[in-house]
């Protein structure tokens, strides 16, 4: 079976409580992790006991040519802006609730 490289944009308690839905996934690998936080990103790999790649800036990791998508579990102000910045990085994007916080940016999407 073939794995998608995938990136994780929000290292954070949402991250913590799905990350094992995600690693369950056997066509799902994940690569890199983005946070400004390098303290979150740290504790995720430590729980995880994964080396992933770490990005406090989740552009760097969207300008990754090996990630075919990512996992957007920022916090809700963000969605919108990181959704938009991986389509257009030409990534698959599969993004928590809610898309947007405000109806304008939920028709950009």
């Amino acid at each position: 079976m073939r794995k998608f490289k995938i990136g994780i944009i929000g290292a954070g308690m949402r991250a913590m409580f799905l990350m094992n839905e995600i690693l369950e996934r056997e066509e799902l690998q994940v690569v890199a992790i983005s946070d400004i936080s390098e303290y979150s990103m740290n504790q995720l790999c430590n729980k995880f006991d994964k080396p992933w790649d770490k990005y406090t800036n989740y552009i760097e990791l969207l300008s990754r040519k090996d990630i075919e998508g990512v996992i957007i579990l920022s916090p809700d102000y963000v969605h919108e802006e990181q959704a938009v910045a991986a389509f257009q990085a030409g990534k698959h994007v599969f993004l928590e609730k809610p898309l947007a916080i405000t109806l304008e940016g939920g028709i950009l999407l």
